[in-house]
């Protein structure tokens, strides 16, 4: 799988992106990893331990090119031609389409998480997350400290994957009525915030949604929003038609999609700390995975231990000694003492 994240291992950054994403907390002292990361919270990462600052963490994964799998469903094509979908004809739902001869399959995905202090709540939160797709801007869920306030905002209508899209062998239609963008005209006419809102810019369009944290909503559950049908009479079946529901799940996808992304890849890098505890002469490397022996330094240890074949202490050594390596004049060696036993008792010497 081609996805790759712009760091490869957890950096503080990552650690700090990784809590918020994974476990809404905007205030980590330590983080999962054992205990062993110890970011010092907000009032110790903040510039200056300045409250007034904010703090913007962003995570770009490149390579994404079809691998979004169950977090990108509708951008494989596969729902274009849903009734839930008739409203809402843009690329993005195309995705890889021969008989329309477009290709609309999202290539990368960026989030930017803006923190900031709160005197309200005497502690951070997520005030608001900036989504990218294909290096370009997408929407923006912006919310106050107060709860249930949180909105999404700032849509990029211009962006190249919500354009209509048109069968390349067709000319081109000279009228596309009053709307340039069939999803600007859905949430100007589903979005209970554009209600009383006639002559609002495209750049203020918003639509009111449900958060856990601030501007992050619950990753683990599809975007709640206000969107209702105004054609429909019985208010239990305003949110429930087909018109909601396809807008409901674009703008879950693109805005919240990308999120779990970020989320997925960051939960698969793997922090590499110094070694933090000096192997005893009676060392046993530990057999079972324990995700916080790479920060303490014990799991590389454990390899080198248990290196069968030899070649990952070549590497390393080549790593330690090499000419265009680090060149540090050091090289590790694997030695058993005679009559030892247990031959794997003595770790590598250096």
């Amino acid at each position: 799988m081609a996805r790759t994240a712009r760091v490869k291992h957890r950096t503080a950054g990552a650690s700090l992106s990784a809590e918020i994403l994974e476990r809404r907390n905007a205030d980590p002292d330590q983080t999962i990893a054992g205990g062993l990361i110890d970011l010092g919270g907000f009032a110790t990462l903040i510039h200056g331990h300045d409250l007034k600052r904010s703090i913007v963490l962003k995570v770009t994964i490149d390579g994404v090119d079809g691998h979004g799998g169950d977090r990108l469903p509708l951008n494989s094509g596969v729902s274009f031609e849903s009734a839930e979908f008739e409203r809402l004809g843009v690329r993005y739902i195309v995705g890889e389409n021969t008989d329309l001869k477009d290709y609309a399959v999202v290539q990368s995905i960026g989030v930017s998480l803006k923190i900031a202090w709160s005197d309200l709540l005497r502690g951070p939160y997520v005030s608001a997350i900036s989504v990218e797709i294909d290096n370009s801007g997408i929407a923006t869920i912006e919310s106050p400290a107060q709860s249930g306030q949180a909105i999404l905002t700032a849509f990029n209508f211009e962006h190249p994957l919500l354009q209509r899209y048109r069968d390349a062998e067709e000319p081109p239609e000279d009228e596309e009525g009053d709307w340039p963008n069939p999803i600007a005209e859905e949430i100007f006419e589903l979005s209970r915030q554009m209600s009383r809102d006639d002559g609002v810019p495209l750049a203020d369009y918003r639509v009111s949604v449900e958060t856990a944290l601030g501007a992050l909503p619950d990753l683990n559950r599809p975007l709640d929003s206000d969107l209702r049908d105004p054609e429909v009479k019985k208010s239990e079946l305003e949110s429930r038609t087909p018109r909601v529901r396809g807008l409901s799940a674009l703008l879950d996808e693109i805005v919240v999609g990308p999120l779990r992304l970020a989320r997925d890849c960051i939960n698969a890098m793997t922090y590499v700390g110094p070694l933090r505890e000096i192997p005893s002469r009676q060392y046993r490397p530990q057999i079972s995975p324990d995700e916080s022996r790479w920060a303490q330094g014990l799991a590389a240890w454990d390899l080198l231990y248990t290196d069968p074949s030899g070649e990952l202490l070549a590497e390393v050594n080549e790593w330690l000694g090499g000419e265009e390596r680090l060149k540090t004049g050091y090289r590790l060696e694997k030695i058993s003492v005679q009559g030892n036993s247990n031959p794997r008792a003595l770790p590598p010497a250096v």
